[in-house]
């Protein structure tokens, strides 16, 4: 008898989603070509069958499914073009990989799981704009510490080794699930070639709020911030150089040196981390320190590490000085530190300040609520000139301004922003640093 290859769990939300599930079905159908497979219609909520065919709860269909692959997709998430065929590619060249995803037009992980280029007014368009893309170049298949919930091809034996899909966080269950994968040994990727297409979110702000607040219930820690990768300070220095130390400050669940792992299997690589339970994840890539990184120190560190990482730290600490020039001390004559900062010079703070007349603090970004400090572009470069250090390099990341923003900033030019206006178009510092003469 032949051997099933896919089992689908087609994720309907509620009544609503219903009328998405027949073009849905239609364009998995295409995706599998000659292959066996089950399509098996589950959420987390009860919902009555569809034209007659049952809604299964998700622990009741991972009992029934047979498949060596199964597909998570939500009814509103088409696969375009072999996308299908390229992530399952992808795992079978990788074994240690349990997990791939596509990129999508939108996604709840921010910029790292959305694919490049100009809108689309249809499939057929998106499909020749993706060929091109393919043409042009093979992007590399991106490391990742969680996958979107929209569209996720996991291997049947890690899904029977990780568990299913927690229904207690339904806004962020591939999180939760991604971490459990994680865990238990395996790497998750976002295949380079693979995209797929939302026709909207699967889940509202307000549930991906409920989500994230049961996720930090369950784990201890938010899983936005705490599953992101520094991949993209990494790429300002070299860090595939044999034997290396590297020390990242506030690592989070490990996700950057979890990176640096793969790329650097030689490294030697540590952490400091305040929460516990996110120490706890990340010792599972080097040797990490649950401890305060204002009052620690080790003797025993001085002139340690090639490659010092303060990815966005800075801000959450309140002895800023000291830890700068502790941090300088732990580096190596030859050393480098790997800094970034928001800066709350960007014009969208400027924009709530002066056109709105607000300061609001929020979950994350520029004006985060934990944040303790905020900084320029010349705040920033005395504070590290003033603990030691002389910088090698500067550069900055932007975001795409939005209408009211440009006014304000078109407004700026020339008048109260006499010196650097430019500044304002930096949402965020980053800074490579060695030791000052």
């Amino acid at each position: 008898m032949a051997k099933v290859m896919y089992s689908v769990l087609l994720f309907v939300k509620d009544e609503s989603y219903e009328e998405d599930l027949e073009s849905t079905i239609g364009a998995i159908q295409q995706q599998m070509g000659e292959h066996i497979y089950e399509i098996f219609l589950v959420s987390h909520m009860e919902l009555a069958p569809w034209r007659d065919i049952r809604i299964f709860p998700v622990k009741e269909a991972m009992e029934e499914i047979s498949g060596k692959y199964v597909l998570f997709l939500s009814a509103e998430t088409f696969l375009v073009g072999d996308s299908l065929a390229r992530m399952r590619q992808l795992l079978e060249d990788n074994r240690g990989v349990g997990a791939a995803g596509p990129f999508l037009n939108r996604s709840h992980n921010g910029f790292q799981q959305c694919f490049p280029g100009k809108a689309y007014k249809s499939i057929r368009e998106l499909q020749e704009m993706i060929g091109t893309w393919q043409e042009r170049d093979a992007a590399e298949n991106k490391r990742v510490m969680h996958l979107d919930d929209h569209c996720l091809l996991v291997r049947r034996s890690a899904l029977l080794e990780a568990g299913a899909p927690d229904g207690r966080i339904p806004g962020m269950w591939a999180s939760d699930f991604s971490l459990r994968l994680l865990l238990a040994g395996y790497r998750l990727r976002i295949c380079g070639t693979a995209y797929a297409h939302c026709d909207r979110q699967a889940f509202s702000e307000e549930e991906r709020q409920l989500g994230r607040e049961a996720f930090h219930e369950k784990w201890g820690f938010h899983c936005g911030y705490s599953m992101n990768i520094r991949d993209s300070l990494l790429g300002t220095v070299d860090v595939r150089r044999k034997g290396i130390r590297v020390l990242d400050l506030g690592c989070a669940c490990g996700g950057t040196l979890m990176w640096l792992r793969e790329v650097n299997p030689s490294a030697e690589l540590y952490g400091i981390e305040f929460n516990s339970t996110a120490a706890w994840v990340a010792k599972t890539w080097g040797q990490v320190l649950n401890v305060d990184l204002e009052t620690w120190d080790d003797p025993e560190w001085r002139g340690k590490f090639d490659i010092i990482i303060m990815g966005d730290i800075l801000e959450h600490l309140r002895d800023t000085e000291g830890v700068l020039k502790k941090v300088n001390g732990w580096l190596k004559p030859d050393g480098q530190v790997l800094l970034s900062v928001p800066n709350v010079m960007h014009i969208s703070v400027l924009h709530d300040l002066l056109r709105l007349g607000r300061w609001h603090y929020q979950e994350e970004g520029i004006l985060d609520r934990t944040h303790l400090r905020f900084f320029t572009r010349k705040e920033i470069v005395d504070y590290v000139q003033e603990a030691g250090f002389a910088i090698q390099d500067m550069m900055h990341s932007e975001v795409k301004l939005c209408d009211a923003w440009q006014d304000v900033l078109d407004a700026l030019k020339g008048s109260v922003v006499q010196d650097g206006w430019e500044d304002c178009l930096a949402v965020q510092w980053i800074l490579v640093l060695g030791k000052g003469q």
